[in-house]
């Protein structure tokens, strides 16, 4: 009896403190979750501060290369107590991009002309030639004539270096005789520049008292002709023309539009076509300016 009794109470006392065993168990894993759960909610909340922070910042406005919010959560950077998430974010982590470098050149895009040079058996069009950069007087000392010999200087003075100094001699001039009867009919001076293409920016006309008022300009690549022209002046009118008179000089500067091409070839001569004095016609100096355009090959 006594023997029974006692084995009783010490089955009590086992499952008493088996009991207590398995609560301090649950108790302690719930405190386990509880602090994981802690931690995982901490590091959520600071990738989103980071990805705002990153956003409001701007990195591209500031010049920096643009870099992913979840980079604070390198595995080697975690606290002590976070160091169960660093074989899951090791695993999540992606892999590095690699950049492959080409050395091809893409050819150039092959152009219609090309195209049909190509399917004609036709070798390709050589590039237009380039101009000079520096505007220069391209008549300076080149020969020059004209349609009569006049009754003063030959046409070559026209393209002479220098300035007039002789009223009579330094000029030519439509006209015979001591007393200066002018010619009738139109007059032209031409200037063989001997380049074959250039591009004209202005031409200077100084004329004595007995100029024209309406002239053309024009070019030619044969000193025969036929010629093209290149613009007509007006002295009423012509809104690329400057007159500046002083003494016996009346000089006439025709400067070229901007939306105008001048392109003059070997031979440049200006035909005079009504004239504004009595007394003919009579040039001091025949300027042509621009630039020369080199020849390719």
């Amino acid at each position: 009896m006594t023997y029974a009794r006692r084995r009783t109470e010490s089955k009590r006392g086992y499952n008493w403190t088996w009991w207590v065993v398995c609560i301090a168990g649950l108790l302690c894993m719930a405190f386990i979750s509880v602090r994981m759960m802690d931690s995982v909610g901490s590091l959520e909340g600071q990738q989103l501060d980071n990805s705002v922070f990153s956003w409001r910042r701007g990195p591209q406005a500031q010049g920096e290369p643009r870099q992913l919010a979840s980079k604070a959560l390198r595995p080697d950077k975690l606290a002590p107590s976070q160091a169960p998430l660093a074989g899951i974010l090791e695993a999540a982590a992606p892999a590095p991009l690699k950049l492959e470098s080409s050395s091809r050149v893409s050819p150039p895009p092959a152009t219609a002309a090309t195209d049909r040079s190509v399917a004609s058996g036709e070798p390709p069009a050589k590039p237009s030639p380039p101009d000079t950069t520096e505007v220069v007087d391209l008549s300076l000392g080149r020969p020059a004539t004209g349609d009569v010999h006049g009754n003063l200087g030959p046409p070559k003075l026209v393209t002479a270096a220098g300035g007039s100094k002789d009223w009579l001699k330094d000029r030519w001039q439509a006209a015979t005789g001591m007393s200066g009867v002018p010619i009738p009919g139109e007059h032209w001076l031409r200037v063989d520049l001997a380049d074959a293409e250039s591009r004209l920016e202005r031409v200077v006309l100084d004329f004595e008292v007995a100029h024209a008022k309406i002239y053309l300009l024009e070019t030619s690549k044969s000193d025969s002709g036929p010629w093209r022209k290149l613009t007509e002046v007006r002295t009423c009118c012509s809104k690329h023309l400057t007159v500046r008179s002083s003494g016996h000089h009346v000089v006439h500067t025709i400067t070229r539009p901007a939306m105008e091409d001048w392109k003059a070839d070997r031979f440049v001569r200006a035909r005079f076509t009504h004239l504004a004095t009595m007394w003919g016609v009579s040039v001091y100096r025949f300027r042509v300016f621009g630039r020369a355009v080199l020849s390719v090959g």
